[in-house]
């Protein structure tokens, strides 16, 4: 996911130049690097509240918070400081500090789409049920026996806090027979998502929803 599309600044750069890279590149950060070492990431508030924007960076800002991620680190790590810290952008360094590019919002939803198996045939099902009734292993078996995998599943917080939302892709478009025996057992199918139109606005919408999260 690292991309080398946004330029990093410098120390030497002016706060005026930055914001016009910034309003160039629609970001609200920059990554500052020096020798190829990776100083830290200026943000356009800090840019803004500068008494004297066209001295150089390095001169006007005291210290620069050092956000950053190493290249091993797993996506759902990614996301949480995108989301804990508003980034557009997440710069990448070695161990030792240099800097190897960023990743962007744009990069990370291409992340987030492939671990979730976004682009495989298969339709989704969407259960409610209360936290203590959730077995993985149920959920899986009912599947199974259906002759049917599941792709991939995640879980989130229903509307009452003692209900659960689970969320899953199976690797196949036919589920009356799996919706059935979900019912059968008690499960509550809220939404089940088969044909093309119905899963890419459901993409869309879950797009949006992640996108809303980062830039709260």
């Amino acid at each position: 996911m690292i991309s080398d599309l946004i330029p990093p600044v410098t120390a030497g750069d002016t706060g005026s130049r930055v914001l016009s890279w910034m309003d160039l590149y629609r970001v609200s950060q920059l990554p500052v690097v020096e020798d190829k070492m990776y100083v830290g990431l200026v943000t356009d508030t800090e840019l803004l509240n500068l008494s004297t924007p066209e001295h150089p960076i390095g001169e006007s800002i005291a210290s620069l918070a050092k956000i950053c991620v190493f290249p091993e680190q797993h996506i759902l790590e990614l996301i949480e400081s995108f989301l804990k810290f508003k980034l557009h952008l997440l710069p990448v360094i070695s161990t030792d500090g240099i800097y190897l590019g960023a990743i962007t919002q744009s990069d990370l939803i291409r992340g987030v789409a492939s671990i979730t198996a976004a682009g495989q045939p298969g339709a989704i099902i969407e259960l409610s049920l209360p936290v203590r009734d959730y077995s993985l292993a149920n959920i899986s078996r009912i599947v199974e026996e259906n002759s049917a995998r599941i792709v991939t599943l995640y879980t989130s917080p229903g509307q009452d806090g003692d209900d659960l939302m689970v969320t899953m892709k199976l690797n196949t478009p036919e589920v009356a027979s799996i919706i059935r025996s979900f019912q059968r057992f008690g499960y509550v199918v809220r939404e089940h998502f088969m044909a093309d139109e119905q899963l890419n606005d459901l993409y869309r919408e879950r797009l949006e929803e992640f996108m809303r999260y980062i830039n709260m």
